[in-house]
């Protein structure tokens, strides 16, 4: 009985992670508690994957209060070519695409970088692309 309540309070705390339903803080918590109810959590691939999905956010939220909801073509450029490039680490590649996808309309910027349609776009072609989605035009 025991063990089926940590399972639902293990699915309950990944699910608030990976969908982001709380804060940043209750996301850090909530690792924590994954980490305190099963013990082979801290060493599993899925605990490591859950663990960069909140470093991510944390850049991601970092850059946001830093750009004070100012982001202009140029960043969303620079932000793209930085994923481009491969970010220092995939932590920082996720946040930036995170960045990305909240301040332009088109729904899967990261298919326009990872699985372009017509050959090898540059940044600038990425930007203009997820820009100029229009819902009605697909």
């Amino acid at each position: 009985m025991v063990t089926d309540l940590w399972h639902d309070e293990r699915t309950r705390l990944q699910r608030q992670i990976v969908y982001e339903t709380a804060t940043l803080a209750d996301d850090e918590r909530a690792l924590t508690r994954l980490i305190e109810i099963t013990p082979w959590f801290f060493s599993s691939d899925r605990c490591l994957s859950i663990e960069r999905i909140v470093k991510a956010r944390r850049i991601r939220e970092r850059m946001e209060a830093e750009l004070a909801g100012r982001i202009d073509r140029a960043k969303l450029v620079e932000l793209v070519q930085a994923v481009m490039n491969g970010t220092p680490s995939e932590e920082e590649g996720h946040a930036y695409l995170s960045l990305v996808q909240r301040y332009v309309p088109h729904p899967a910027v990261s298919d326009l970088i990872y699985w372009p349609k017509n050959g090898e776009p540059t940044a600038e072609q990425v930007v203009d692309v997820a820009l100029a989605w229009r819902p009605d035009a697909n």
